[in-house]
């Protein structure tokens, strides 16, 4: 399963560790349950930020991003910024702003990119002296549709497995759980199935028309509501 633009993975931050989804002044916000900090998803027209709150000095100084896919590289500009190239072409896929951070009183918080070419680790050094909690430290990201949604992109073999489960008269709660198993934290499992819920009918015959030739689908939801509004069937 992809997610992204194009074939780009998008994973929060320790995805495992954090909380259920809340919506708060229209962001999406997880609290992570052991180490001490937030993440809040805010939708920008043109784009997505991603800002991560450490409550205290308990909170990690690093925080991994999913974000080049197969094929794809994360390179640093001189800047401090960062990209999404394609490996074989060199063209651009997603550029993600220069970090920054600043702590309670609004003071700089010193904050870089590294990177081992897959991942976007944004590190924040809080560690010091002087530093008034909460800092908020905050990546900018590209995702689909005009930066407004998260694309999930079922590879071949899910598309069929999922239309084998279909073809099996599955009922509409069983199919729901299926197909939103492994859906990225930004969405959640609970929220995925209420809004296939509301199309299932129609996204089952999609899914048995693409498996049936040899195509793959693609679903598209909105930041942060998670509202599943189109899915198309694609080559893959």
């Amino acid at each position: 399963m992809e997610t992204g633009a194009s074939s780009e993975p998008l994973t929060l931050p320790d995805a495992a560790g954090l909380g259920d989804r809340q919506i708060k002044d229209g962001m999406a916000v997880y609290q992570n349950k052991t180490d001490g900090y937030a993440v809040a998803v805010n939708p920008f027209e043109g784009g997505t930020q991603v800002l991560t709150v450490l409550g205290d000095s308990s909170a990690p100084t690093s925080f991994t991003y999913g974000v080049a896919g197969v094929g794809e590289e994360v390179v640093l500009e001189e800047d401090g910024s960062a990209g999404v190239i394609d490996v074989e072409t060199g063209e651009p896929v997603a550029a993600i702003e220069k970090p920054w951070a600043v702590d309670a009183n609004g003071v700089e918080v010193a904050t870089r990119y590294v990177t081992d070419g897959s991942n976007l680790v944004q590190v924040v050094d809080h560690r010091q002296a002087d530093i008034a909690y909460p800092v908020t430290a905050d990546p900018k990201y590209f995702t689909c549709d005009a930066y407004t949604h998260l694309c999930v992109k079922f590879s071949k073999s899910e598309t069929k497995k999922i239309r084998n489960r279909v073809d099996e008269g599955a009922t509409a709660a069983i199919f729901a759980g299926v197909l939103c198993t492994g859906i990225p934290a930004l969405i959640g499992k609970a929220t995925c199935a209420a809004a296939v819920a509301l199309v299932g009918t129609k996204l089952r015959k999609s899914f048995v028309s693409a498996a049936k030739n040899g195509k793959c689908i693609e679903l598209h939801f909105f930041i942060p509501s998670g509202v599943l509004t189109r899915w198309k069937t694609v080559n893959c």
